[in-house]
């Protein structure tokens, strides 16, 4: 019998789905990268690490047969500190003896993580988080100015592979960055039958949840909010890198009598509020494809959208309904959803489906096996 592939997966703020103590750190692409981790931790074929920033625990754990890597610390004010947490990534990268590492995202370490494997031969697969990082010029996007930038362009141009979320991001690199890239959808694994809720057990009118960053724009739902002042809104949102914005948006949003703000949750926690809502509400400028609207639709909660449509999922008659960037329509569609019991059993069975046929992760996962074994040599 062969050795078992061994892939390293490498997610800086992912600490938190490992060891709850430690608070919750993690968004959407942590939480991609941890579910796959899992489910090739079930797989004989794999031996799977997963490398993560020190935030204070011990050197190396091991979780669910995934061995757990602390890296460097997230503070660095000079470049003597940046230096020491290339080092430092490029040992602890050493130490997991990887045939394979994954990334997800624009950060720098993605162009280290690519130097990292060219150097070492090793195969290295970056996995596309967002639509802005497939442009043709990532460095004219906010924040992807400078070493951040350029280190995520080496990393596009040099990787074994890119995995793109949807076909859009696929079209995208094609024609911006000319790179090809497999699709793999994000995955989640199914509820309990004893968690989905009927119409009528639903306590929750709107449920909202995204960190609390301007281009997830929680102006419009605050907006929709105040609109609908007879609806009982639930909001679940850190604040993001911009403090005094986050800030002065939880002020806002404490000041609504009918809505209930709610920091930073765990998974199963978002999972039992996204079971009780009758509509889940998206306001954002851009995204990927996020992971709460797979969440919401698992639930069989219809869905509504004031900006995005990955992958043309708002055509009518299939997950839920699009705003065309019009508040007023969103709201004229959640009153509708939430007061016709047809309408919103239709599309509570479309949104379970679109789970159903696009997201379940072991399906997901199954390809990304695949993928790596085809990309290695080795045999499935």
């Amino acid at each position: 019998m062969s050795d078992p592939t061994a892939v390293c997966f490498f997610s800086v703020n992912a600490y938190s789905l490992f060891d709850a103590r430690f608070g919750i750190t993690h968004g959407g692409a942590e939480t991609q990268m941890y579910f796959y981790a899992l489910e090739l931790a079930k797989d004989k074929k794999f031996r799977v690490d997963f490398v993560v920033a020190d935030v204070g625990q011990p050197k190396c754990g091991e979780f669910s047969n995934i061995r757990v890597h602390s890296s460097y610390k997230l503070k660095a004010e000079n470049w003597v500190q940046k230096i020491g947490r290339t080092v430092c990534l490029f040992r602890t990268l050493w130490a997991s003896k990887p045939d394979v590492v994954l990334s997800r995202g624009a950060g720098v370490e993605s162009g280290l993580i690519s130097a990292f494997c060219l150097l070492f031969r090793k195969k290295y697969f970056l996995m596309i988080s967002h639509d802005s990082e497939c442009i043709s010029r990532f460095t004219d996007v906010p924040g992807g100015r400078g070493i951040r930038g350029w280190s995520f362009q080496f990393a596009v141009r040099t990787a074994s592979a890119v995995f793109s979320q949807t076909q859009y991001q696929q079209k995208l690199l094609r024609t911006r960055k000319r790179r090809a890239s497999e699709v793999i959808r994000n995955g989640w694994p199914k509820l309990h039958p004893s968690q989905f809720k009927k119409r009528a057990e639903r306590d929750i009118d709107v449920l909202w949840i995204a960190r609390l960053e301007a281009f997830k724009n929680p102006e419009a739902l605050i907006g929709i909010a105040q609109v609908c002042s007879d609806l009982k809104f639930t909001v679940v949102g850190s604040i993001g890198n911009d403090q005094g914005y986050g800030e002065e948006i939880v002020s806002k949003l404490n000041s609504l009598p009918n809505l209930e703000y709610l920091s930073a949750m765990r998974i199963d926690q978002v999972d039992d509020l996204c079971s009780r809502a009758l509509v889940f509400l998206n306001t954002s400028f851009a995204e990927g494809y996020p992971n709460t609207l797979i969440q919401a639709m698992r639930s069989g909660t219809p869905l509504v959208s004031l900006h995005i449509n990955p992958d043309q999922i708002f055509h009518p008659g299939l997950t839920g309904l699009y705003g065309f960037a019009q508040e007023k329509l969103c709201v004229d569609v959640i009153r509708w959803l939430i007061n016709d019991a047809n309408a919103w059993s239709w599309f509570s069975h479309r949104s379970f489906d679109q789970w159903d046929r696009d997201h379940r992760l072991e399906e997901t996962s199954e390809k990304l096996k695949n993928l790596i074994v085809e990309y290695t040599g080795g045999s499935s």
